[in-house]
């Protein structure tokens, strides 16, 4: 359950990730500028894939159906990015969405259609201590990913960077392994998944 009281059914992102091509990895929210995005196209490829909480760094037991984006993010693209993510600074994300298919979950027997929502996706939810505080959640059961953010602070703060590899360009001859300064400089692409 995030900040905004959503819980993420598995399966939310099947039918958007099958038909959205033109899914982008951007910074901080900001699809209308050019400036902003990290990774497009052939760069970015989009799908989800069951992950234990613990990999994701929350020390709990089970498992979610994550939302990846495995990511080649280019200097000459977003240079700023580009040296956030290479010095491991970005730890959070957040996913531009649209919501297709969303149901009210309330625990109180008096709203009957909303108690039977919450009887039957509470089980899901991880922090039930959060969704038991405030009596109330959204299942979200279908959405359409926009695009996905590197931001400072999202929603819902399990979204690390999961992993990155540099990757010397190819224009550029790899130097030796003591010279960190040298292979800093030949590095022009990251691939990482978010």
């Amino acid at each position: 359950m995030d900040s905004h009281k959503d819980v993420h059914i598995p399966g939310l992102w099947k039918k958007s990730l099958k038909e959205n091509k033109r899914l982008m990895h951007i910074q901080e929210h900001k699809s209308h500028e050019f400036s902003s995005i990290i990774s497009s196209g052939d760069d970015l490829k989009a799908f989800t894939k069951t992950m234990t909480w613990k990999s994701l760094g929350y020390e709990v037991e089970g498992s979610t159906q994550a939302l990846v984006f495995d990511s080649t993010v280019k200097r000459e693209r977003n240079p700023y990015m580009f040296n956030q993510y290479s010095k491991g600074y970005v730890n959070n994300h957040s996913v531009g969405m649209r919501y297709v298919k969303i149901f009210m979950a309330v625990d109180d027997e008096r709203y009957e259609e909303e108690k039977a929502v919450w009887d039957k996706y509470y089980p899901e939810i991880t922090n039930k201590e959060m969704a038991d505080a405030s009596g109330v959640f959204w299942a979200v059961t279908e959405a359409k990913a926009v695009e996905g953010s590197a931001v400072p602070m999202g929603s819902n703060p399990i979204t690390p960077t999961h992993s990155i590899k540099q990757e010397p360009s190819q224009d550029t001859p790899p130097k030796a392994v003591t010279d960190t300064f040298n292979i800093t400089e030949a590095i022009k692409n990251i691939n990482l998944k978010i």
